[in-house]
């Protein structure tokens, strides 16, 4: 008899009553998170050799991958073929994904359409490399949590994200995608370029935030703000 995908909800449901996503931006980020997105930033390198965009993602649960890909729309054809759907599709046939403690691995920020498959797949936590300005959904996840009720189903929820882990050798191979691609006028190296000038979130003393713009410098108080102006001359009279 098949496993009937709705007995592993129970475990999830009791996981989310102690996680949610308003810790989006500041998990921390140990050796674990480094090497298993060593593993997707490899499929990603993979699907750079084979002409593709450089997004690899990896499905790790129970401390083994259950899902590994590289986004394949010019191998296949296809549109819905990204890195997170393949490997998150992979795992899912596997029945290996115990849901509670299953972390997908991704090199650039999911799309909505990734970050919602990661939460039908009962997703515990989403950690990816490099930002995407244009498209990256990231930061829904904190939106849809802040959102919810008490009694919203337990199990339906977007899993909490961290952004910032490998973010340099992920732009990296962006880099190198568009070095590839020197034809102006080309929306994919359009598009790397975009993702190469903005770095919005980092990881510094082993923690993943998102970096705020950093406040003005105060102006140094003058003359005029310690000391009260002198009153204006009276304007002359129009001649009659």
């Amino acid at each position: 008899m098949s496993e009937d995908p709705t007995d592993r909800l129970p475990d999830r449901a009791a996981a989310s009553r102690t996680r949610t996503a308003t810790d989006v931006w500041d998990r921390p980020v140990g050796a674990y998170d480094l090497h298993w997105m060593a593993e997707a930033l490899a499929m990603a390198e993979h699907g750079l050799s084979a002409g593709e965009l450089p997004i690899g993602a990896v499905v790790v649960a129970g401390g083994k991958v259950a899902g590994r890909a590289f986004t394949q729309e010019r191998t296949q054809g296809r549109l819905l073929v990204h890195a997170e759907l393949l490997a998150l599709d992979q795992a899912d046939r596997t029945h290996a994904v115990t849901r509670v403690g299953t972390v997908l691995y991704t090199t650039l920020e999911p799309c909505l359409m990734c970050l919602g498959a990661a939460a039908a797949a009962m997703v515990d936590r989403v950690v990816f490399a490099l930002s995407s300005p244009g498209d990256g959904a990231g930061d829904l996840a904190r939106l849809w949590d802040d959102r919810r009720r008490a009694d919203d189903i337990a199990h339906v929820r977007l899993p909490p994200v961290t952004g910032g882990v490998g973010a340099d050798a992920s732009r990296d191979l962006f880099r190198r995608f568009r070095d590839a691609r020197p034809a102006s006028g080309d929306p994919l190296a359009a598009w790397a370029e975009s993702l190469l000038a903005d770095p919005p979130h980092t990881v510094a003393d082993g923690v993943a935030a998102f970096e705020d713009a950093p406040d003005p410098e105060p102006e140094p108080e003058s003359e005029s703000e310690s000391e009260p102006a002198p009153a204006p001359a009276p304007a002359p009279e129009p001649e009659r």
